[in-house]
C-alpha cells in the first residue's frame, strides 16, 4: 500500500509564479521606458543607430510589455481555454 505525499508549498514552481513574472515585465517595462524617454529628450543623443533602434526595437517591446501588464490574465485565459478546447 502505498501513501501519497501531500505537495510541500515551498517546492519550486516551473514558471517561477505569477508576481515573479509580473515583477519581471514591470522592470523591463521600465527599462525600455527609459530608452524611450532618452531617444525624446536626448535630442540626438544617441545617435542615428540608437534611434533607429529604439523605433525597431524598444517601441514594440514598450507597448507588448504595456499589452501584457494591463490585459496579460485575459490573454493567459483565453490561451489556456483553447488549449482545453483542443484537448
Amino acid at each position: 500500500m502505498t501513501t501519497a505525499v501531500p505537495r510541500s508549498t515551498t517546492a519550486p514552481r516551473r514558471g517561477g509564479g505569477a508576481r515573479r513574472r509580473r515583477d519581471l515585465q514591470r522592470a523591463l517595462h521600465v527599462v525600455v521606458g527609459v530608452a524611450v524617454l532618452a531617444q525624446v529628450y536626448g535630442a540626438g543623443a544617441i545617435g542615428p543607430v540608437g534611434t533607429l533602434i529604439v523605433q525597431c526595437l524598444v517601441a514594440p517591446v514598450l507597448v507588448l510589455s504595456g499589452l501584457a501588464l494591463w490585459k496579460g490574465h485575459r490573454i493567459r485565459r483565453m490561451w489556456q481555454d483553447r488549449a482545453r478546447r483542443r484537448a
